[in-house]
């Protein structure tokens, strides 16, 4: 798996959670998370080991990982859920703003964030399993 999106150098975990936070509804992600991480894992491994490299990790020490970097996820899935669960008429043209403009841009996104949760149907069941999992895991209370 070769991840583009956000390069930087950083903990893999920090892109497990993008994945797995805006990727995938909750049941589909808490019910398979163990077997995503292992194969996570087992391929990376591999690829190391094919190289010449041994991981420098274990398999339980990325899974800790993962949850110490839960509140990345979080953040990432606020941000990203609502643009790919969006119909094209809810899409928030990021193109038509000007400087000086922020406040309104805020409150704008805002109500349009609160009216999506009312109308998409895929919007609210998956932020509501997010925050399930946050509470679940510590990272919000």
């Amino acid at each position: 798996m070769l991840d583009f999106q956000i390069s930087r150098k950083a903990s893999p975990a920090t892109d497990l959670n993008y994945f797995m936070y805006t990727s995938f509804n909750g049941p589909e992600r808490k019910d398979n998370l163990e077997t995503f991480l292992n194969i996570y894992y087992e391929s990376l491994r591999e690829v190391l080991e094919s190289g010449g490299t041994k991981a420098e990790f274990t398999s339980q020490e990325l899974r800790e990982e993962y949850h110490k970097k839960n509140l990345f996820g979080l953040i990432m899935a606020m941000m990203v859920v609502p643009v790919v669960v969006s119909q094209a008429a809810d899409v928030i043209d990021l193109d038509n703003t000007t400087e000086g403009e922020h406040e309104t841009f805020v409150e704008y996104l805002r109500e349009k964030m609160l009216k999506q949760l009312d109308s998409n149907p895929l919007m609210r069941p998956r932020f509501i399993s997010i925050f399930d999992e946050m509470l679940e895991h510590g990272v919000i209370s």
